[in-house]
């Protein structure tokens, strides 16, 4: 069986999306990569440049095209962009694959993963629980997912389409305009509203979220973490100061000996960051103190 693993990106996230599957390439070398992307704005060019690359690797590519006419009645993201709703296309685009895994772009894979794709579960999907969302704002999740439901993050997720009860594109993208003043964490909450009895929730490991662990955790889990997910500020961000920043750059540098990516900037030396978290710390304080 093919290891199917799928990436949705636009133009911006070309060089993101290269380091997130080198990563997982050179890692899991056993296997027989088939990449499915769904795309938009990537011009000719771009695609044989990231066929070619892929191709380099060993990989075989499908390019989807995005047709972003569908997702106008929801409420955009980063820069304006649709871009985090192309994996609700997924149980439409590739349920002709017996399982495909979604990996955002913001992720490093560090280790093999051979058993978490032919992990079998009597769900049709499998993900890592967003314990953060769970105790942050555990109201929208019961108003998302239900009552009493757990609540998982949608930068790793396992399709199994041998397994019925997918839902359609339709009723996702009714969803959410009927709920667009509410989707606070946009197609994870969709996502989640549908899936909410029809997911099989796995060991962190495969879903490793950088600011949810703090360094003795981080430490005493390091053997164990398989995928790790840049999730909020990116490593790219030149004002990082938080963790794997090193685990990103090793490849980012190694991903660039085999193609061109061009968009990690010099970060910030760690005195200077760690300075001007003080001083925006002192400034909150002092502003609420003077609110009082």
């Amino acid at each position: 069986m093919n290891f199917n693993v799928c990436y949705v990106f636009d133009k911006d996230y070309i060089g993101q999306f290269k380091v997130s599957i080198y990563s997982l390439i050179v890692n899991n070398r056993q296997e027989t990569i088939m990449a499915h992307l769904l795309t938009y704005s990537l011009g000719q060019d771009d695609r044989e440049n990231i066929a070619s690359f892929l191709q380099k690797m060993g990989v075989s590519c499908k390019f989807y095209e995005i047709d972003e006419a569908c997702f106008k009645n929801l409420p955009k993201m980063r820069a304006s962009s649709y871009a985090c709703y192309y994996k609700l296309l997924i149980p439409d685009y590739l349920k002709d694959q017996e399982r495909v895994l979604f990996l955002d772009c913001d992720i490093i894979v560090r280790k093999p993963i051979h058993e978490f794709f032919f992990m079998q579960t009597d769900k049709p999907l499998t993900a890592v629980a967003d314990s953060f969302v769970e105790k942050t704002v555990p109201d929208h999740v019961a108003n998302i997912a239900g009552p009493g439901s757990s609540y998982f993050n949608s930068g790793v997720m396992l399709f199994d389409f041998t397994k019925a009860d997918h839902p359609c594109l339709e009723e996702m993208l009714h969803y959410g305009g009927v709920q667009f003043s509410s989707l606070m964490y946009h197609d994870q909450d969709i996502l989640n509203h549908f899936y909410q009895n029809r997911v099989c929730f796995i060991n962190d490991k495969y879903n490793y979220i950088t600011n949810l662990n703090k360094i003795g955790q981080i430490l005493t889990d390091r053997r164990r973490q398989k995928i790790i997910h840049y999730a909020g500020t990116k490593p790219w961000d030149p004002t990082y100061k938080k963790k794997f920043y090193s685990l990103y750059v090793k490849y980012y540098n190694a991903c660039k000996q085999v193609t061109q990516v061009d968009y990690l900037k010099k970060r910030k030396p760690l005195a200077v960051l760690f300075f001007s978290y003080l001083k925006s710390k002192a400034s909150k304080e002092s502003s609420e103190t003077n609110r009082r």
